[in-house]
């Protein structure tokens, strides 16, 4: 965890905005091999993975990416130095040492364009109009993340039904925009009120 930011490693990496601690908000997720260990040195994670010692980039939450992976046999323990840009590893018959220069963010001042998502009405009853930015795809989660409506066009009204064309109760939902290139995305809560 950094700052209002919770990152999680698996076989998918996962960033939280845990600002508000009682609704955490997902905020990107990047794909990976399968992480065996995690250390922290900001603004890098290094993880130890199945393809070697791997090298993410989590500057800037929203971009959170894969720098590189270190050429090696499975790194089972792996140490970061980020103010000496050095990785430290270790696998089953081999211990190396690796310095790294990540160009693709060059400093944690750049930031993504802003991206805005409008809801109105909210709260609603018969239907909520929602406007994302061009090449934009909209999802409709419960309060507990399961997905409840999923549109591929930036803009969408939610007439309170599934995907399955079933109405849903009455209640707190979010409303997710991500972008197409670049990743980017946002959350809204509604209120749909029957």
């Amino acid at each position: 965890m950094h700052n209002d930011f919770l990152y999680t490693f698996g076989s998918t990496g996962h960033v939280f905005d845990v600002s508000d601690p009682m609704s955490p908000i997902e905020i990107t997720t990047f794909d990976y091999s399968t992480s065996y260990s995690t250390t922290f040195d900001y603004p890098y994670a290094c993880i130890s993975a199945g393809a070697g010692p791997g090298l993410v980039n989590i500057s800037v939450p929203e971009s959170t990416h894969i720098a590189g992976f270190a050429p090696m046999s499975a790194g089972y323990h792996a140490w970061i130095d980020s103010e000496n840009r050095m990785v430290y590893a270790s696998g089953w018959y081999d211990f190396n040492i690796y310095s790294f220069y990540d160009t693709r963010i060059s400093e944690p001042s750049q930031k993504p364009e802003e991206i805005t998502l409008r809801t109105f009405p909210n709260p609603f009853n018969e239907s909520c109009k929602i406007e994302a930015p061009l090449s934009s795809v909209l999802s409709i989660y419960d309060i507990k993340g399961k997905l409840i409506k999923h549109f591929v066009s930036n803009n969408a009204t939610w007439n309170g039904k599934d995907n399955e064309g079933r109405d849903v109760p009455s209640g707190l939902y979010l409303i997710k925009a991500i972008r197409k290139q670049g990743g980017q995305s946002m959350m809204k809560r509604v209120v749909y009120m029957k």
